[in-house]
């Protein structure tokens, strides 16, 4: 593989720098001489050549760097190949070996974990193994998951606790309102019967205070008729002694009275 380095690149930094530096005094006082423009166009050119030049090896060492880049990872990869299976395999063991010391000093931990988890009073036992998996902060963040949802139960339960209580209340206090009506209801009841009674022997009394009162009427209003029927007789020089003299005629609007003025013999 090709040495790597910028001190291949041609010209050097000296060198371009003194070209530029020899261009610098170049101008042109009348842009239509040729002489003077070709004096320009060739130091332009010499310039061009150089950055092409540049250009090209930067291309060139690009090139190189990256065939030799790609060269170093696949030898990177054959020889870290060979040895990583083994690293791992070991590496394996440490960590089995850690983790059967982490387990067994847990295991130590066993009857403290459970005694603080059965605090919690939420009647649930995880097997040893499920809490020889906890670290101490992964058991502590476990306890602390078991005591918020033991909490959040509790107050789930007391609020159904609650109304459960609350519906007993309303439906104790909705019977005693019935009762209330009910024995209201039947008292009323009573009380309309009663009042029902009273009226109907109040109608009943009136009913015959009005019967006797129009029999009253009528028997007065009978004797005003026959006394006023006798006068009006009276009146006429009718009497028991003289009826044969008269007449007494019934009609429709009334009695007419004929009194006999004689007898003519036949």
């Amino acid at each position: 593989m090709e040495n790597q380095s910028l001190d291949q690149f041609d010209p050097t930094v000296a060198e371009l720098t003194a070209l530029v530096e020899s261009t610098r005094g170049i101008t042109a006082t009348d842009l239509s001489d040729e002489s003077q423009m070709a004096i320009v166009k060739q130091n332009r050119i010499s310039l061009k050549n150089a950055r092409v030049s540049i250009t090209k090896k930067g291309k060139e060492l690009r090139e190189s760097a990256l065939a030799f880049q790609k060269a170093v990872i696949a030898k990177e990869k054959e020889l870290v190949a060979i040895i990583e299976p083994e690293e791992d395999r070991l590496e394996a063991i440490e960590a089995q070996a850690k983790e059967i010391a982490v387990i067994e000093s847990r295991k130590k931990q066993l009857p403290y974990r459970r005694e603080k988890l059965a605090s919690i009073g939420d009647m649930a036992e995880p097997s040893d193994e499920h809490l020889l998996s906890f670290s101490d902060a992964q058991f502590d963040g476990y306890f602390n998951q078991r005591v918020a949802e033991k909490n959040e139960a509790d107050r789930i339960a007391i609020e159904h606790e609650s109304a459960r209580k609350e519906a007993e209340r309303q439906e104790a206090a909705a019977a005693e309102q019935q009762r209330i009506e009910a024995e209201r209801a039947e008292k009323q009841a009573e009380i309309d019967a009663e009042n029902a009674r009273i009226r109907a022997e109040q109608d009943a009394r009136q009913a015959e205070l009005d019967r006797k009162e129009r029999e009253f009427q009528a028997e007065q209003e009978r004797i005003e008729k026959t006394e006023a029927y006798a006068n009006f007789l009276s009146s006429h020089g009718y009497s028991e002694e003289n009826a044969s003299q008269f007449k007494i005629e019934e009609r429709a609007d009334g009695f007419v009275l004929y009194r006999v003025l004689g007898i003519f013999d036949k």
